[in-house]
């Protein structure tokens, strides 16, 4: 162990010294790497490119203050720790800046999958940074040639979380610009903890750097440093609870719909998402099934979930009709007639929350509008017939006797169910004839005249 972290030598101290110094500093060269790779990180989180992410990753140099400023930390150099903070500070600032004006610029502004994924920091991203800012300030100290420092700044990308912070200022989604500025905030306190501990361990005291006069000693460096730590740790604790939490009932709700739709053979859950209220649980399914669901049997699935879920829940199913298709037939006989009367249908659609796009809701519809234009239109049942060698509708509507109609109408009704249906129609109206009270007393009289006479033959023949 003593030889992994062993103290080195007064020139390897005055060494790495000199070469963090001067890695630290903000000067031209720092300004412009901080430029290009805060535009190439800037275009790989819009484009959602995670290679060119990792390439900006790799020519960031904002962890060069960082553990130059840890390195003023351990020493207790204040003049070095104001370099260092100075270029972080204004690196950062440029980065952001950047990054604002790219998105504003940009013909697409969509919170792709990359940036989502940087607005969420966890405990994970807090322990993945202690352990990159121990494993660069080890490898500047023990291994400056190493290959390992391109690794090191890919594990702690500190440039995509400031470029989504501007991502999320250009948007004005003030969600994504906390939570980006979150995770390079732990990444900066972790990294600087880190690297401090490493320089510690290696030798490095405050009677290196020369200076006379300390501030704070070591140990209320560090205290500090750990406070932040700790306090930098509770809201990432906070949001991987939450993330936790969220993914537990993302199984639940995704297990318990697979498996409860399955009341009707060959459903399929295609999509679904949730929302979290006071009252309980609103959840909204997208589904493929051969039949639709009953209120009912909504209120089963209902119950089912509640159960799993512990806590009141609302289901509301949107469902997309499964049926066989060819270029033949669109249904399995040649010819399918099916008679709907008009209460039935209407109690029904009243009745269920699912809306269903067949051809006779379609009908029906049409039907259903037609009566509130023209109270005159009153309609009693209809039937329709499919023809496939064909693929036209035969549609015949069943009138009220009272009902009053025009010439057009036959026209009309044609044209509107020929294009809801998307296929040619026949229709037929069919209407009973209302007799006049003239006509019908004098039917009943020759029936009466008819006995009478049948009456009078009758005494005849006796």
């Amino acid at each position: 162990m003593q030889k992994i972290v062993a103290k080195i030598s007064e020139e390897q101290k005055q060494n790495v010294y000199n070469d963090l110094s001067e890695a630290g500093q903000a000067n031209g060269y720092f300004y412009l790497m901080v430029s290009l790779s805060g535009i190439v990180a800037t275009l790989g989180l819009l484009t959602n490119s995670a290679a060119v992410i990792i390439g900006a990753m790799l020519i960031a140099p904002l962890m060069n203050p960082i553990i130059s400023g840890s390195l003023a930390i351990t020493l207790g150099d204040t003049q070095l720790l104001r370099r260092a903070s100075f270029a972080e500070l204004t690196g950062l600032t440029l980065a952001i800046v950047l990054a604002t004006f790219i998105t504003l610029l940009s013909p697409t502004r969509e919170l792709t999958p990359e940036i989502l994924a940087r607005i969420e920091p966890t405990l994970f991203d807090l322990l993945i940074a202690l352990a990159s800012g121990a494993a660069g300030a080890y490898t500047i100290t023990y291994h400056p040639k190493s290959s390992a420092l391109p690794g090191v700044a890919i594990a702690t990308a500190l440039m995509p979380p400031l470029c989504v912070v501007g991502i999320g200022l250009a948007t004005y989604e003030y969600s994504v610009v906390m939570g980006g500025f979150l995770l390079f905030l732990a990444n900066l306190i972790a990294i600087s903890l880190a690297s401090s501990i490493v320089f510690l361990l290696a030798g490095f005291t405050s009677k290196f750097s020369g200076e006379k006069q300390e501030v704070l000693n070591v140990r209320q460096r560090f205290t500090i440093s750990i406070a932040l730590l700790v306090i930098i740790s509770i809201p990432l604790i906070t949001i991987m609870a939450r993330a936790i939490d969220r993914n537990q009932t993302d199984k639940l709700i995704y297990q318990s719909l697979t498996d409860n739709l399955q009341i009707i053979p060959r459903t399929e859950l295609v999509s679904y998402n949730y929302q979290k209220e006071s009252s309980g649980m609103n959840i909204y399914a997208v589904v493929r099934s051969p039949e639709h669901f009953t209120p009912n049997q909504l209120r089963e699935i209902e119950n089912l979930l509640e159960h799993k879920l512990k806590a009141p829940v609302s289901l509301q199913m949107q469902m997309v009709r499964v049926a066989e298709v060819d270029r033949h037939s669109l249904v399995d006989s040649s010819i399918e007639e099916r008679v709907v009367p008009a209460m039935a249908l209407s109690t029904e659609t009243e009745s269920s929350s699912l809306t269903l796009n067949n051809p006779e809701k379609l009908i029906e519809d049409i039907l259903i509008e037609k009566s509130r234009v023209s109270p005159d239109f009153e309609w009693k049942t209809f039937s329709f017939s499919y023809y496939r060698d064909t693929s036209t509708y035969r549609v015949t509507i069943h009138l009220e006797p009272e009902a009053i109609i025009d010439s057009s109408l036959t026209n009309l009704l044609t044209n509107l169910i020929e294009d809801r249906l998307k296929r040619k129609v026949t229709l037929s109206i069919i209407q009973p004839v209302v007799k006049e009270s003239s006509e019908v007393d004098e039917e009943q009289r020759g029936e009466e005249d008819a006995i009478d006479s049948s009456d009078a033959d009758s005494d005849k023949k006796i």
